[in-house]
């Protein structure tokens, strides 16, 4: 469930595995099957849907459990209207039925995931990623519209491919206008299959960032992340998969390209990571002469084991109540955190993350990686900026930057108290829907990035 509720903010490591499949249509029953578990949820009889679950599923998720889960997609969503799109994947021994459903408010994909027995081995809920409408966006929320610190005048957008092996992610170079050379950035991803903009429910973290610079002098090259390309594929590995094939890789490849861009000074191009992207600069960093300063915006300097504890504990106690899924979810966290730092794990190994598979090459990849130590080692400028109203990553890891980065005259930690994971000023509590409020980067943010990699305009 990917909607803003307790039970299904999602984490931010957590976005990784949400890689879909595609596979050949299967028998018109197993649909049928998924329709009329809505049918049943619609009709509040959630002793029905329950009655076709496994065990695992009946114990996750009791009639009780599903009931609360309903009324959340109602408080968020609106009332159901009707089930607008149907399609099957398969995946192994799995078919998944994903039924498209207009609400009141958006549309919802509810993915329902059946095991070779017909029973149900998984139950999400997500904005809908069909098509999008005329002038609306794929979940058909109200289209992204610039930020007031853009000035579309001051830049022009050209269409560019990262080829990095045999992988070729297209991308968005936002260069300014005039005779340059400009200084440059590169940005890169948290955490996930995130397109060029880093969407995120109504946000569009990446596009605002890249408008903003590049009013300000600053030339931006954002792509489409390898794991989305991997997640469009029939019947993707992730066997061996480590952030060097995730992120490093591509990143590194990015700046070379943005070096060779005529009106780009290659002396000065940074790195902006953002949560994992953030979390990776330094080690993207280490041993490369072209990359001129690094921005880290919510990243993370502790273990992704530990977060991801830490982020479902804190949304079990949003309501200072924890139910018997949530201990479910939390005990399955805790059993992953002994097995990623256990002796035993090999590169081979299998690694469940609530109910998803990443192999334990990946694991053993992070364990050698000291973010830190690795950014102490740096002599480029690096600025570490933070967001007090960020659940994901939070006070400890930005404290432990700080630390790392203390005496350094050309770095800098900045917070701020407002903005959340996203960079957006955020009223809302923190986890309950404020992603799928439409925002953009705040403008703060904007000026400071400015000012530290050094446009022109940084003072506009």
């Amino acid at each position: 469930m990917r909607l803003r509720s307790k039970l299904g903010a999602p984490v931010a490591l957590i976005a990784l595995l949400l890689m879909g499949t595609s596979g050949a249509a299967t028998a018109t029953p197993i649909e049928e099957a998924a329709k009329q578990i809505v049918a049943q949820l619609v009709a509040q009889d959630f002793a029905g849907p329950v009655a076709r679950f496994d065990d695992k599923m009946r114990e996750a998720l009791p009639a009780e459990r599903l009931s609360s889960v309903w009324q959340q997609i109602g408080a968020q969503a609106g009332a159901f209207r009707s089930i607008t799109g149907a399609r099957t994947e398969a995946r192994g021994e799995y078919r998944i039925v994903i039924l498209t459903c207009a609400f009141e408010n958006l549309p919802l994909d509810i993915k329902i995931v059946f095991n070779a027995g017909d029973l149900v081995a998984g139950f999400f809920f997500s904005p809908a990623a069909s098509a999008a409408p005329p002038g609306g966006t794929p979940d058909n929320r109200p289209p992204w519209t610039p930020p007031a610190y853009a000035q579309p005048e001051r830049f022009a957008e050209t269409a560019i491919t990262v080829e990095s092996g045999t992988w070729k992610l297209p991308g968005t170079l936002t260069m300014p206008k005039g005779t340059g050379p400009f200084p440059a950035v590169v940005l890169v991803h948290g955490s996930g299959p995130h397109d060029r903009d880093e969407t995120i429910e109504a946000v569009k973290p990446f596009r605002d960032l890249a408008w903003g610079l590049a009013s300000r002098g600053i030339a931006v090259l954002r792509y489409d992340k390898r794991t989305l390309l991997l997640s469009q594929q029939q019947n993707p590995s992730i066997a061996g998969l480590t952030v060097w094939g995730e992120t490093i890789d591509d990143a590194r490849t990015a700046v070379a390209l943005l070096g060779h861009t005529p009106g780009v000074d290659a002396k000065r191009i940074w790195v902006l990571g953002h949560s994992l992207g953030a979390n990776l600069g330094p080690r993207i960093a280490a041993g490369q002469s072209n990359i001129a300063g690094l921005a880290l915006l919510a990243g993370n300097v502790r273990p992704l084991e530990d977060l991801l504890v830490e982020q479902l504990t804190f949304l079990a106690n949003v309501d200072s109540s924890v139910s018997n899924y949530e201990k479910t979810q939390l005990e399955a966290a805790e059993r992953l955190r002994v097995q990623v730092r256990s002796a035993a794990l090999t590169d081979t190994s299998v690694v469940t993350v609530l109910g998803a598979p990443l192999p334990g090459s990946y694991w053993l990849d992070l364990r050698s990686y000291d973010p830190a130590k690795t950014a102490r080692g740096l002599a480029i400028p690096i600025r570490v900026l933070q967001g007090g109203h960020d659940y994901q990553v939070g006070r400890t890891d930005f404290d432990l930057w700080q630390k790392a980065l203390a005496g350094r005259t050309n770095a800098r930690c900045t917070w701020y108290p407002a903005l959340n994971h996203l960079f957006v000023a955020s009223t809302a509590a923190p986890g309950q829907g404020e992603y799928a409020q439409p925002g953009h980067v705040d403008a703060q943010v904007i000026k400071d990035l400015a000012a530290a990699i050094g446009g022109p305009g940084a003072g506009r």
